[in-house]
């Protein structure tokens, strides 16, 4: 990136309300996933998601990072369809496909900022 955009990585967000029967929603009303995403590749660099326990979010953290979110969307959708099994599963899923929405407008936004402009 350049002086019109000086950071590579992009910090990006998606969200859901928790279901009332997950564990989750005694601490949360909303479930947030948060990632650190290359602007180049759309690769997640590192991930984060109010689940309660560590295990949880290490479970999905690690289908996340490293996918590219945009060209790797589906497959990041099916391996948390039918890896995940906890009561917020819904909001997971959801809160990732508002992520991957997010990303897809965020990305295209500052890829259209660092183009050179078209000189008459």
């Amino acid at each position: 990136m350049d002086e019109i955009f000086p950071c590579s990585t992009l910090l990006i967000s998606g969200h859901a309300r928790i279901p009332q029967e997950s564990p989750a929603k005694a601490l949360y009303n909303i479930l947030s996933i948060t990632a650190e995403v290359d602007i180049a590749s759309s690769r997640v660099l590192s991930a984060d998601i109010t689940l309660v326990t560590e295990t949880a979010r290490n479970f999905v953290r690690g289908k996340i990072v490293g996918m590219r979110l945009l060209e790797d969307s589906g497959a990041i959708l099916r391996v948390l369809e039918f890896g995940y099994h906890g009561g917020a599963k819904k909001a997971v899923l959801a809160a990732v496909v508002e992520l991957q929405r997010n990303a897809a407008t965020a990305l295209e936004t500052v890829r259209a900022l660092d183009k050179p402009a078209a000189k008459d």
